[in-house]
């Protein structure tokens, strides 16, 4: 059981139970990790606007065990408001949270994806030709993780 701070990109988001809501981040510093934020469906709850999809926040979170990781604490860094008007952009950044998603394996810590993924997000945001980020984004992804042949 420990507290701890870090930055994360929120990967996807789902509700579980009648008022919890459980997100998968991608953290710089611990990786992709479930966490659990209680009441966030709730209208009163504070936490709620921070917590949206491919926000980059400052998070607190507690551990209570090894399969379970609550989020006390949530202060928004980045919305990418831009992204979030422009459905085309929109789309490229949902494509590039969702192969995170898949291709990282949980707690796998690895900052420099964690700095391409802010980076894609970034240019995405400034409205950068999207299809020319995600193909590069992705490249860039395999590479780190070691799956693109070399030729």
């Amino acid at each position: 059981m420990k507290t701890f701070h870090t930055q994360g990109v929120i990967l996807q988001k789902y509700d579980i139970f009648e008022q919890d809501r459980s997100y998968t981040l991608f953290t710089e510093s611990h990786g992709k990790i479930r966490a659990i934020a209680k009441g966030a469906r709730k209208i009163t709850s504070r936490r709620a606007s921070h917590l949206d999809f491919l926000n980059l926040c400052h998070f607190q979170l507690y551990e209570v065990n090894s399969n379970k990781i609550l989020i006390t604490q949530c202060q928004t860094l980045e919305s990418y408001q831009e992204i979030k008007r422009d459905l085309q952009f929109l789309s490229a950044a949902s494509y590039i949270a969702e192969i995170t998603n898949k291709l990282i394996y949980e707690h796998q810590q690895n900052e420099d994806i964690f700095e391409l993924l802010k980076n894609a997000l970034r240019l995405l945001n400034e409205k950068q030709p999207y299809t020319m980020i995600v193909s590069a984004f992705t490249t860039k992804l395999l590479t780190l993780l070691g799956l693109l042949p070399n030729f």
